[in-house]
């Protein structure tokens, strides 16, 4: 709304020419662009955290740490006021380099893997909590044991047996799952050993 009124400033200014309408004062002008500056960086948090085409679970630790870092390194203005919003911004969400689950899903987007984590510490922690949590998943799924498939018996019929037509895909799935599961296996005891 202000930056609309700041967009209208000539407009606003020619009708304060109309008896009984006061105009903004300098000062409050100034203000107003201040305050405008100042709040910008929230209307695009928020445009970018509204997005319905993409993830944005994982922008969330990045987006905080950024908006958090441009608010304190701005300078000029309502020195006072963004002060007070990186405190809010701190009280509303905490620090969200704590959540294990939010680290999580930040490591896992290729888009910032661990990149948002700037110090050894909050690094070594979403990494960890990352390898566990795909231990867990790893644990949780069963694998199949092998099992020698009898060779296909030739239909009778004209039609196709359903069955045998996901047979293959069924087989790839249960190979690729071992695979990965060994592979996790070999990397948690590789990496706990450090």
């Amino acid at each position: 709304m202000l930056e609309r009124l700041l967009e209208q400033r000539d407009a606003v200014t020619v009708l304060t020419g109309v008896p009984n309408i006061k105009n903004l004062s300098a000062q409050q002008w100034t203000t107003a662009q201040d305050i405008t500056a100042a709040l910008r960086p929230f209307m695009l948090v928020t445009q970018l955290m509204s997005g319905a085409t993409y993830p944005t679970v994982s922008m969330i630790i990045p987006v905080l740490d950024g908006l958090k870092d441009l608010l304190r390194s701005a300078t000029g203005g309502l020195d006072v006021l963004r002060g007070i919003l990186v405190r809010l911004v701190d009280e509303k969400f905490g620090d969200v380099f704590e959540d294990l689950e939010l680290c999580t899903a930040t490591v896992v987007d290729p888009r910032f893997k661990a990149t948002p984590f700037d110090t050894e510490d909050k690094r070594d922690k979403a990494l960890t909590a990352t390898l566990r949590a795909m231990a867990a998943a790893a644990a949780a799924i069963v694998t199949p044991t092998p099992t020698t498939t009898p060779p296909p018996q030739p239909s009778t019929s004209a039609a196709p047996n359903a069955g045998d037509i996901w047979a293959k895909l069924d087989r790839a799935v249960g190979l690729r799952r071992h695979q990965v599961l060994q592979r996790l296996r070999h990397r948690m005891l590789h990496c706990g050993s450090r």
